[in-house]
């Protein structure tokens, strides 16, 4: 019987470490998520589970107008809002990190971020 060269054997480890770890990132990475509600610049509310067991609401009312948030399953949407235009409503469900949703009339922004990023301000 043959053996495997030294080099081939460690290209294998060095593969297989590699595969191990990507696999335990992408499955970690969704629980990861939390969001963030900005109005005027100021956190109104952190949301750090996108992932409850069945829909969660809340809404976010100023002097303009209301918004209804809905998060689940590691997304988060605006569901229902008085706004003329209703585009942070048509948006959809937020599911990445970075990305927001915005209500320029009641200005409003929500933001996805990894749990372990602290924003302070939207600019």
């Amino acid at each position: 019987m043959k053996s495997i060269p030294k080099s081939l054997f460690w290209a294998i480890v060095f593969a297989f470490v590699i595969i191990i770890c990507t696999i335990v990132i992408l499955l970690n990475k969704g629980d990861a998520k939390s969001a963030v509600i900005y109005q005027d610049n100021k956190i109104i509310k952190r949301i750090d589970n996108l992932y409850p067991d069945k829909t969660e609401h809340t809404t976010i009312k100023n002097d303009d107008g209301y918004n209804k948030i809905a998060w689940y399953d590691g997304k988060i949407w605006v569901e229902k809002a008085d706004c003329k235009n209703q585009t942070c409503v048509n948006f959809g469900k937020l599911s990445s990190s970075g990305l927001s949703i915005i209500c320029a009339p009641h200005k409003l922004t929500i933001v996805i971020e990894d749990s372990d990023s602290h924003a302070d301000a939207v600019t």
